[in-house]
């Protein structure tokens, strides 16, 4: 228990670290207690109040159905935690899984899958998952499974490297010598010491994957109405632009806030984790 205090003490200590690791708290916390902060529920119609201005009743105004903003908003987050989340959890098990093979048995293995994984990085990620979409059909599943099959590269080609580099460090030669199987030496020795830079990628990708999951659900390829994702309640606000600007402006401040801490979170992890990464 010391030892994660001082580390998260020494933490603390990295500004940037720490302005990304408040931002991304305050959203989680949003999105667990959503139906304690939310006063209403994000599909309430009440024709009666549609268009409202923001005001004491409704704190950022009413869209065209007389819907909460402020409410969908904080359960939007939800959705952009929810994807982002799972979507960097499959890129992480397929990138890291195929970049320790390639990186530590090297051969064939190696060409065959960076191949794979140089034809996946030559496509822009969003117009793959743009069709990877159209193709499975629009909804928020197919939007997760879309985001994990194209962005897992970068784990891929960086896993790889870090791990050539630590195949023939002493202590993993040493266990070879000792008779352990390849497996163990990958789970037990280079693994742990790829983790650090796991870590950092995955706080990086994350706010990719948010933006992915919004720019998905304004084409109408993601979460589908009533759903309260922030691409649909973007898109939807294109129509009222002029007499109710407030229905596009918060959503659009809220990937703002949210993209801002991940990457913040990132970069300050990345400097506490490895130090020669530091730009």
């Amino acid at each position: 228990m010391k030892g994660f205090l001082s580390a998260f003490g020494v933490a603390c200590r990295n500004k940037t670290f720490l302005a990304g690791f408040v931002i991304m708290l305050s959203v989680c916390f949003t999105a667990v207690f959503a139906d304690v902060i939310a006063p209403f529920t994000y599909d309430e119609i009440d024709i009666s109040n549609r268009l409202k201005p923001p005001s004491t009743q409704h704190l950022l105004g009413t869209d065209h159905l007389g819907r909460d903003s402020f409410s969908r908003l904080v359960y939007g987050s939800q959705i952009a935690l929810k994807v982002g989340f799972i979507a960097v959890s499959i890129q992480i098990l397929v990138g890291v899984s195929l970049g320790l093979i390639a990186g530590y048995f090297g051969g064939w293995q190696d060409r065959a899958i960076i191949f794979i994984t140089d034809v996946f990085w030559a496509v822009p990620t969003i117009i793959l998952a743009i069709a990877i979409c159209t193709v499975l059909g629009p909804s928020l599943t197919n939007v997760i499974i879309a985001i994990a099959i194209v962005s897992w590269a970068q784990f891929t080609r960086i896993v790889r490297s870090k791990t050539q580099a630590l195949k023939n460090m002493a202590y993993v030669e040493a266990a070879r010598a000792f008779g352990e199987n390849d497996l163990n030496i990958i789970m037990r020795y280079i693994l742990p010491n790829v983790f650090p830079v796991i870590i950092v990628l995955a706080s990086l990708a994350l706010p990719v994957a948010i933006i992915d999951t919004t720019a998905m659900g304004f084409l109408g390829l993601g979460a589908q109405p009533p759903a309260p994702d922030w691409g649909v309640i973007l898109s939807g606000s294109m129509t009222y632009i002029r007499e109710a600007p407030w229905i596009g402006i918060f959503p659009g401040l809220a990937i703002i806030y949210i993209v801002l801490g991940f990457n913040l979170l990132g970069e300050g992890l990345r400097d506490i984790l490895d130090p020669r990464l530091k730009i």
